[in-house]
C-alpha cells in the first residue's frame, strides 16, 4: 500500500458500506472504476472486498411496443455515446443486432426477428 495514500471511510456513504477503500483503479477504457478494500456493500448489491463502478450513467433499454411480429424498444443513455444492441435467447450466447448513437432524447430500435423466437433478451453495452 503507498504510505502517501489515505484510505476512505464509506460508512456514511449511501453507495459503499463497511469500512475501508484500500486501491483504486480506472480501466483503460475509462469506462468503469475497480477498488478494494474493506466493505461489504456497492449500491445495495453484496459486493466484498472488491467491486467494480461505471463511471457514468449506463444505457438502459424500456419495452415500447410488439406488433406484427416486431419488438419495438426505446434505449436512453448518456449523451455523445454509442451503443452496440445485443440478442440472446438463453443468457449466455449474445449477437449483435445493431448499434445506435445517443442523444437527449430516447431512441427507439426495432428487432423486427422477435417473433421468430419463444424468448428474447436484449442489452445495451457501450462502444468504447
Amino acid at each position: 500500500m503507498d504510505p502517501q495514500f489515505s484510505p476512505v471511510r464509506f460508512d456514511e456513504n449511501p453507495y459503499a458500506y463497511g469500512g475501508n477503500v484500500y486501491s483504486l483503479a480506472l480501466e483503460p477504457d475509462g469506462l468503469s472504476l475497480l477498488f478494494a478494500g474493506e466493505f461489504y456493500s456497492v449500491n445495495g448489491v453484496l459486493r466484498t472486498w472488491f467491486a467494480r463502478v461505471f463511471t457514468f450513467q449506463q444505457p438502459s433499454l424500456s419495452f415500447a411496443e410488439y406488433g406484427g411480429g416486431s419488438y419495438r424498444f426505446l434505449l436512453t443513455g448518456e449523451s455523445v455515446r454509442t451503443c452496440r444492441i445485443d440478442a440472446s435467447t438463453n443468457l449466455l450466447d449474445w449477437f449483435t443486432l445493431g448499434t445506435a448513437s445517443l442523444t437527449n432524447s430516447p431512441q427507439s430500435f426495432i428487432d423486427s426477428n422477435a417473433a421468430n423466437f419463444k424468448r428474447r433478451f436484449y442489452r445495451a453495452v457501450i462502444v468504447p
